[in-house]
């Protein structure tokens, strides 16, 4: 659940994005606070909720069919003289009898009344639809919730690459600073005449490609920025710095899946024990809930209906005004089905075979979610060793590196030998920086299918 103190928070960062402003610092934001946000203003998660606003509404109409039903209508009917004239051609005659009526027909004839309707039995079609409106209603509060942790995992992969993408730009930045020093010595030594020209060229061509990895590096941070404000609901130019992430982070956010990633795989019942919960792995569930309820629902077209109908009303006449005689009625319908060429028998059994296939399907997907499960665990395992292995790479490196620095500076080395030692040291520097977020990814993706508990969210 949202606190009010972060939920205030994420507003006024909202509002200082939006309303214009003169250009301000980059505004600093959490993974916390970049959830909220997403929860708050993306449209995906917007329109999810106006389609569960809308099956609740669907099932108070279906709840409403079984009630009676109360309606007034009110006509004016108007026909020609000629009509008019020969309709009371004899009224004439009654009145020279002095037998008085009314006319056999009005110029203006008005009729007012109320109607009602009650369903009394339907064979089991009326309650079919209250039962399946309460089924779409529940698979619409699924895909709602579906909607908002899919989108809560884009929010924190959008926030992750921002981070890994400065990361990359950093290292970029350090390559292409390191080679245009090299570039200046190199540059000097050849003007007094210690090395030669081809030593210069070496390091030119290394400083061209450094420069051209370090312009998609800053193309990659643009776009990552971007697109993290588009899953926020953010203007586009919305200048976000999000707050970095640690291994030590990572390391007590993981703690509470340990059993999950150790030596065993965890087993299908514990994974389904453990998704019990998630709105994707009980959809399913819901669309076969749906489909026997159209069971229900065609079964009853075997089955005789009754209704019952009653009018009360004024009498028509030439006056407006509901001030004449009154009557009523009562009507009861009995419909029995005798023959309908089967064509309840085959909607019956169409939609007995798509509930078996809906059945089916619910089993098919509940095992794909199981492995799928099992997968991320697993996934998120294989990435912690392999990010303990990039962590020894950079140290290893880094020592190469520094150990071949001091040897060119000697003339022991030439200049590709101490190029191979720098580009190894970017590389695992790059290999680092990917291990940490893709675990950080990761994990995020195995919160998102046990759900991520509140005192994990507290150390964001």
């Amino acid at each position: 659940m949202v606190r009010p103190q972060s939920l205030a928070r994420g507003i006024v960062l909202a509002l200082m994005l939006i309303l214009p402003q003169g250009r301000v610092a980059a505004e600093s934001i959490t993974m916390r606070q970049a959830v909220e946000l997403a929860r708050q203003n993306n449209l995906a998660v917007r329109a999810a909720s106006e389609d569960h606003q809308a099956a609740l509404w669907g099932v108070r109409s279906a709840r409403a069919s079984l009630l009676p039903s109360i309606s007034f209508s009110s006509s004016a009917r108007r026909v020609d003289p000629d009509t008019y004239d020969r309709a009371n051609a004899s009224l004439d005659f009654l009145e020279a009898m002095d037998i008085d009526v009314e006319p056999f027909m009005y110029e203006t004839t008005y009729e007012t009344g109320f109607s009602a309707s009650v369903p009394l039995f339907n064979g089991g079609r009326l309650w079919g639809g209250v039962g399946l409106a309460g089924a779409a209603r529940d698979a619409a509060l699924h895909s709602f919730e579906s909607t908002v942790r899919a989108i809560e995992v884009v929010a924190k992969e959008s926030y992750l690459n921002v981070l890994r993408t400065q990361a990359l730009l950093g290292v970029a930045r350090d390559a292409a600073s390191a080679s245009e020093r090299r570039v200046e010595t190199a540059g000097r030594e050849v003007e007094v005449g210690i090395s030669g020209r081809s030593e210069l060229l070496q390091w030119e061509a290394q400083l061209a490609e450094d420069r051209m990895l370090l312009v998609d590096a800053e193309n990659s941070s643009v776009l990552a920025r971007m697109q993290l404000a588009n899953v926020l609901g953010l203007p586009l130019d919305a200048d976000l710095e999000p707050q970095d992430v640690s291994r030590l982070e990572l390391k007590a956010r993981t703690g509470r899946f340990i059993g999950l990633i150790g030596e065993n795989l965890v087993s299908e019942d514990e994974a389904r024990r453990l998704l019990a919960l998630n709105p994707d792995f009980l959809a399913p569930g819901d669309a076969a809930r749906i489909s026997a309820r159209g069971v229900t629902i065609a079964r009853g077209a075997f089955l005789p209906s009754l209704n019952a109908q009653g009018s009360y009303g004024w009498k028509a006449d030439g006056d407006i005004k509901p001030d004449n005689e009154v009557a009523w009625s009562m009507t009861m319908f009995l419909e029995v089905p005798v023959f309908t060429s089967f064509r309840n028998l085959s909607d019956y059994q169409m939609s007995r075979r798509s509930y078996l296939a809906a059945v089916r399907m619910k089993e098919d997907a509940e095992r794909q979610m199981i492995v799928g499960f099992r997968a991320t665990a697993a996934t998120l395992k294989s990435r912690l060793k392999g990010l303990d292995a990039a962590e020894r790479f950079v140290a290893l490196s880094d020592e190469r590196f520094s150990s071949m620095e001091n040897m060119f500076d000697q003339g022991m080395v030439s200049g590709n030998d101490l190029i191979d030692a720098r580009v190894a040291y970017d590389r695992s520097r790059v290999g680092y920086i990917n291990a940490l977020y893709d675990c950080f990814i990761s994990l995020a993706e195995l919160e998102q299918l046990v759900g991520e508990s509140p005192a994990v969210e507290r150390t964001q």
